[in-house]
């Protein structure tokens, strides 16, 4: 009883500084030895607050919707540095975060089912944790959630079945993890035209030709650089209307019927060993399609003779039109 109301009276103090000194954060502590003992410990968070952090200095191993008492609307929820293990389900549950709810640098290695539900929050930041698994529906009903950020984690497999009911998801981004594979349909989820998918830095090298079934968007920004792919799927791209595809760093050889009736506005392919001699059948399959490719480095090979023949024409017509051609050449 005699810590309660010690942690409460601090927090009292904690929320008067800083309302007074008109600052929008606002940092929870526990008091080592004191509070982490009491396992029905409250957070109470004053109507002063804006924020509410948990950082290093807190003694927390798990986040449960016991834990919080939120008696308004505050912007952001973060939790930073903590030796967090554990997110129990619904762990915000009627609680007011209208913002974003950051969980960083902590030790979490799974999201469970309805980690994150009913929320009117915008963004969800999960960026530098331990995240392995991320179980079905883990994201539901986050009507106004316009950014996921899953980047730095360890988390081997993209399931669509982990997002549900998310229709102004905007920005997805699940960079240097573990994925190996994507799965058909792996991006239904996504409802939003013009929204950006970003899985670069992974371990991918399958493909599968179905990872865009079920996808009712326009425009779509599919970020797949620095991964392990080799092959294509033919016809992988049929009938999808994608703004950018990034394929850039990979391992791929060889761009062939990778689309028909498909809409992609700009495909790079930098720092891949593609085979040289099929360069003019990759410009050809560019034109045809009206798909603006970058990336090709014509240079890497002199035998297609793209360099060659430029070089050529400017040597005949320096000899042709001047009399100082060799200064000319050497600045060439």
């Amino acid at each position: 009883m005699f810590s309660k109301i010690l942690v409460f009276l601090i927090f009292s103090i904690i929320s008067k500084l800083r309302s007074e000194d008109n600052l929008i954060s606002y940092n929870v502590y526990y008091i080592p030895g004191i509070a982490e003992k009491e396992e029905n410990t409250t957070i109470s968070v004053f109507k002063e607050a804006q924020s509410v952090t948990l950082d290093k200095n807190c003694n927390i191993k798990k986040l449960s919707k016991e834990m919080f008492n939120i008696t308004h609307t505050v912007f952001n929820f973060y939790v930073a540095g903590c030796d967090l293990i554990e997110i129990e389900s619904n762990f915000l549950q009627d609680q007011n975060v209208s913002t974003k709810i950051m969980i960083t640098d902590t030790k979490i290695t799974k999201l469970k089912t309805h980690t994150f539900v009913d929320s009117e929050v915008e963004i969800i930041f999960l960026d530098h944790n331990s995240i392995e698994i991320i179980e079905e529906r883990a994201f539901v009903n986050m009507t106004n959630l316009a950014q996921i950020f899953l980047n730095m984690n360890c988390i081997t497999r993209l399931n669509r079945e982990s997002f549900h009911n998310l229709p102004r998801l905007a920005a997805f981004r699940m960079q240097y993890n573990q994925l190996k594979t994507l799965e058909k349909s792996c991006l239904s989820f996504i409802k939003v035209d013009n929204a950006k998918v970003m899985l670069n830095h992974n371990e991918i090298v399958e493909l599968h030709d179905g990872i865009l079934d079920d996808l009712q968007v326009e425009k779509l920004f599919l970020y797949l650089a620095y991964n392990f792919i080799e092959t294509l799927p033919t016809n992988i791209f049929d009938n999808r209307s994608l703004d950018t595809v990034d394929l850039s760093n990979n391992k791929i050889t060889v761009i062939a019927d990778i689309c028909k009736r498909c809409i992609i506005c700009h495909l790079l392919v930098y720092d891949n060993p593609l085979n040289v001699t099929h360069y003019d059948k990759i410009l050809e399959f560019g034109k045809l399609n009206d798909i603006d490719i970058t990336g090709l480095d014509f240079g890497k090979n002199n035998s297609h003779g793209f360099y060659t023949r430029k070089f050529v024409i400017v040597l005949i017509l320096c000899l042709l039109l001047s009399p100082s051609s060799s200064q000319i050449i050497s600045n060439f």
